[in-house]
């Protein structure tokens, strides 16, 4: 694994192909979203699902969003290049390397942000999407099975006024692809922000429990 280091606020963090599924290129956006989500409010532990290169997590911790953050991924490579991060920026945060919850301590998190694979392939896409454009574990999300399993998990992860941030992607999936998982564990969305980046074609979903639906 060729494993490069770039320069975010300051931190140096460490990436590779492996690990990075765009991440660096929406971070800005990303984090400025959730703090208009968070409209003030700062969180205590938060973790990053689908970490990657922990861009997302590094950021809300940077800017005050969080105290203190913990990262997650599937992939051995996440926790290598993460490993160097924290020993680079002499920081030390939680990192588990799991299939969603499965190896993640009974905890509660009352933030959870992710960039997690936008893409259905089991469905057509137009001819400049298709799978073998994209490495499968960071793009692709098999019949929602990983959307699932998550949605299936979080609610013993996530405080009672937590919420849940997420970026998706409109060329892969809409509000009405993941309404049911909410519905069924008790989740609600509670709000929405569309990218002005009409290239990216990205949007933001805050999820919560006990709230009312906007």
């Amino acid at each position: 694994m060729n494993i490069q280091t770039i320069d975010m606020a300051g931190l140096d963090v460490s990436t590779s192909n492996e690990t990075d599924g765009f991440g660096f290129k929406t971070c800005q956006e990303a984090v400025s979203i959730f703090h208009q989500f968070a409209d003030g409010r700062k969180f205590d532990n938060a973790l990053e699902w689908c970490c990657g290169p922990g861009y997302y997590g590094l950021g809300i911790w940077k800017t005050g969003l969080v105290r203190t953050v913990s990262f997650n991924d599937i992939a051995p490579e996440s926790k290598e290049v993460m490993g160097r991060t924290f020993e680079d920026n002499d920081i030390d945060f939680p990192f588990y390397l799991s299939d969603n919850f499965d190896n993640i301590p009974k905890q509660k998190f009352d933030l959870i942000v992710g960039n997690p694979p936008h893409f259905n392939f089991s469905i057509p896409f137009d001819d400049d999407l298709k799978p073998d454009h994209h490495e499968d574990r960071k793009m692709r999300d098999l019949d929602w099975e990983v959307h699932k399993k998550f949605y299936r998990q979080v609610g013993e992860y996530l405080s009672d006024d937590g919420s849940i941030m997420l970026m998706e992607n409109w060329k892969g999936s809409s509000v009405e692809t993941f309404k049911s998982m909410w519905e069924e564990n008790g989740l609600h969305l509670t709000k929405f922000y569309s990218s002005e980046d009409k290239e990216s074609r990205n949007y933001y979903i805050e999820v919560r429990k006990n709230c009312a639906i906007i």
